[in-house]
């Protein structure tokens, strides 16, 4: 039995001029999806920084790319906790002097 995603998305700018949600879905080749799952994140950047749609995209794209490469000893939890903390650090250093800043809901 393989598992089925239907997948939808709905995203409104309310007050502000652009809306800086960003989403992001992986269904990955089998024999990934048996061992690290699918991945579906959800990032919605802080206006009051330098770019927080910046932010929001480059941290779901980092997430999307690098989480499936990490290697097959680690735990997700270990996977996560070592791309975010390397994501955080890339977001402080490329702010042009103001943080860049994202929230991010992942599953």
């Amino acid at each position: 039995m393989s598992l089925q995603l239907s997948i939808g998305q709905a995203s409104a700018t309310g007050p502000r001029k652009e809306n800086q949600d960003a989403l992001r879905v992986v269904t990955p080749p089998a024999d990934l999806a048996a061992s690290k799952g699918h991945l579906l994140a959800l990032a919605d950047g802080v206006s009051q920084c330098a770019d927080g749609g910046l932010a929001a995209r480059v941290t779901l794209q980092a997430l999307a790319s690098d989480y499936y490469a990490t290697p097959e000893t680690w735990a997700v939890a270990q996977a996560l906790d070592r791309l975010l903390l390397s994501q955080n650090r890339w977001l402080q250093a490329n702010g042009g002097g103001q943080p860049l800043l994202t929230t991010l809901t992942a599953c």
